[in-house]
């Protein structure tokens, strides 16, 4: 076995002076009690007592606590507790991210026990010097940043591997396919080291169930194969963070497998994954930060969530029509140069119901240039985190752009900004954490909307002036940029700053009401593009009730409400329509008649009262207006095509309506 050094058990502290001789003081080392920590299943996953409440930093941590075998540390169980050495049980298999992270220890022992060493256990530790592997070891995974002690990591002493290893330790390796055999020495604690091993196919002791879903994986294998079902229970899920953080460099999904929901296994070392073909649908960062390069869509899936495949080093996607949903930054941080086979710039484009590429939309960018020219002038859009973390250093963007969506240019290198004189709005931080120290506006402007911290943490930049928009439909005069709190702003000096909108005075378009003798107070004389108006009924007419609002003077089209729904322009006319009490048109046919129908030239109206007399044709344009008496009246137009025409007859409240045609 290797030389080891190993810990006292305890410390003395000797103090002299002329009078006298103060005798040696003994602190033992404290044994972690049932108070001191939860314990759940046999994992210990939280530490209740501080550091100020031990007499020591040398604790011990017994295989038996609250009755039940100590098997795993979880996260961050014992971070921040002031410890300066600890000796593990030898029952203990799991040590979590964390665990003894801001503490002051100096070695430790890993038990042969261990099978899995969690990520940055001895985190921001500067006094970490040594690690030692006891013989026999049952280590499987070394993840990354296991053994990583911050700014000492120089300071560490070479670790070395015990000669006598279990059998499946034989041959670890690294992420850079670098070989090392038992007993060689390693000093690169950065990297995740795995044992080489058999697939393991994972069974009731190695997830727990939720109805057909697997929802957490609580066994430490780098392979693993996922069956049809386990223990008799079909599995047709990858629950949510079921693998997450998992160290797992391969997996293989049975063909049952239709849902991988969010996180599902983000953050481990998979190099390749084959979907099945059943899948449906892909959750949110369900394979974010791998190592996949190459990707198969199968023709069942529908839908692909944000940053699903995030940070990967893919390099050809077949993406097939069946795909309905493409989330925002799905394939970002990628290599992406096919796409089906054709060569690619990496721009993702939103899907159409239909399947085809809406190509006024970009939701991801997983490409390789770091400077963008690309944009074609059809993109109106730049959706949401859709060039994130790119490492971007320009880009020119086309006449087109109408919305840079929120944190559409997050950390990336970006150093100066040319924005177009089409982008109306710019969304919540949409450039922030690049190191920009200069931006403009091309003219004329049209920008309307500045979301909140647009270019925050670029500290080069310091000030944004804002620009004075040209104007938009509906809106006349300018009133400025003012804040979510109604306060008016010029310059952005704080690049935290709030969200300003661009302020115009909108339009008054009049509304005009037919038909009525006494309006209702209730509806408006004129309104605005900002206005979302519902029509009252006008004051009744004696003998009549009233049949509803039309916008045309014929009684074709009634109105939906709401009558004038916001974003409307333009003069508007209502016509009331009424009917007697009977239910009979007002039109009065017995007092009114209109003849010979058809006609050629002269129209005879005879009728007991005075009208005013409009005639229309199909098309609603005015062809003749006058007034006529009761009696025999002739009208004449005859210079009018032949066709279908309205003679609209009104006196007072009453209008009556009439078809003809003119041969």
């Amino acid at each position: 076995m290797k030389s080891r050094i190993f810990r006292s058990i305890s410390k003395g502290i000797v103090t002299t002076s002329l009078c006298f001789l103060v005798p040696l003081t003994v602190y033992s080392q404290y044994t972690i009690k049932d108070s001191d920590v939860v314990v759940v299943g046999g994992v210990i996953t939280a530490c209740t007592t501080s550091s100020t409440e031990w007499e020591t930093g040398d604790i011990i941590i017994p295989d038996f606590l609250d009755g039940q075998v100590v098997k795993e540390l979880g996260e961050r169980t014992f971070e921040l507790k002031g410890i300066t050495s600890v000796s593990l049980p030898q029952s203990l298999e799991i040590i979590g991210d964390r665990c003894f992270a801001i503490n002051n220890m100096v070695e430790l022992i890993i038990p042969k026990s261990i099978i899995f060493l969690g990520r940055d256990l001895f985190a921001a530790m500067n006094s970490m010097r040594n690690v030692y592997f006891e013989d026999q070891s049952n280590i499987r995974i070394i993840s990354a940043g296991a053994l990583f002690v911050g700014s000492c990591v120089n300071c560490m002493n070479p670790i070395t591997f015990p000669d006598n290893v279990n059998p499946d330790f034989s041959g670890y390796r690294n992420l850079n396919s670098l070989a090392f055999e038992p007993g060689d020495t390693i000093k690169d604690l950065l990297n995740c080291f795995y044992a080489e091993m058999p697939v393991h196919t994972l069974s009731q002791e190695d997830v727990i169930m939720k109805d057909s879903a697997i929802s957490d994986f609580i066994s430490r294998y780098p392979k693993i194969s996922i069956p049809a079902s386990i223990n008799g229970i079909p599995v047709n899920t990858i629950g949510a963070q079921a693998f997450l953080n998992a160290s797992v460099i391969e997996v293989q999904l049975s063909d049952a497998i239709e849902y991988i929901h969010t996180n599902a296994f983000n953050n481990n070392l998979l190099s390749n994954v084959i979907l099945p073909d059943g899948l449906k649908e892909i959750g949110d960062y369900a394979f974010s930060r791998n190592r996949l390069t190459a990707l198969d869509i199968p023709a069942t899936l529908k839908s692909i969530g944000p940053f699903a495949f995030f940070n990967n080093d893919i390099s050809s996607i077949q993406l097939p029509e069946t795909v309905l949903s493409v989330g925002n930054a799905a394939f970002n941080g990628n290599q992406i140069i096919t796409i089906n086979g054709t060569v690619t710039d990496g721009l993702i484009f939103n899907r159409l119901s239909n399947g085809s590429w809406d190509s006024t939309t970009i939701v991801s960018y997983g490409g390789v240039a770091d400077t963008i020219n690309f944009i074609p002038q059809t993109v109106k859009t730049l959706g949401d985190n859709a060039f994130y973390n790119s490492n971007l250093n320009w880009v020119v963007f086309p006449e087109s752009i109408e919305t840079i969506g929120i944190a559409a240019f997050f950390n990336n290198s970006l150093d100066s900004i040319v924005l177009p004189s089409s982008i109306v709005r710019l969304n919540q931080q949409a450039f922030s954490a690049n190191y920009i120290k200069k931006v403009s506006f091309k003219e004329p402007c049209h920008l309307e909307f500045f979301g909140l911290g647009i270019f925050n943490q670029n500290y080069q930049l310091d000030s944004v002036v804002l620009p004075v928009p040209l104007g938009k439909f509906g809106y006349g005069k300018y009133l400025g940029w003012f804040d979510d709190m109604g306060d008016s702003v010029s310059v952005i000096k704080n690049m935290w700053n709030r969200p300003c909108e661009a302020k115009f005075e909108p339009i008054r378009y009049p509304i005009t009401y037919e038909n009525v003798t006494v309006n209702s107070i209730y509806n408006p004389d004129y309104y605005t593009i900002e206005s979302n108006y519902y029509l009252d009924e006008p004051e009744h007419i004696p003998e009549y009730r009233f049949a509803g609002w039309f916008t045309d003077p014929f009684f074709n089209d009634t109105i939906s409400e709401p009558a004038i729904p916001r974003g409307s322009s333009g003069d508007i006319t209502f016509y009331a329509k009424w009917e007697n009490s009977t239910g009979i048109e007002q039109s009065a046919e017995k007092t009114v008649s209109v003849y010979p129908v058809p006609f050629r030239e002269v129209l005879n109206i005879s009728v007991t009262e005075p009208y005013d007399v409009t005639v229309y044709d199909a098309a609603g344009v005015i062809h003749h207006h006058m007034v006529i008496e009761a009696g025999n009246n002739t009208l004449n137009i005859e210079k009018s095509q032949p066709g279908l025409y309205f003679i609209r007859l009104k006196s007072g409240t009453r209008t009556i309506m009439k078809k003809v045609i003119l041969e």
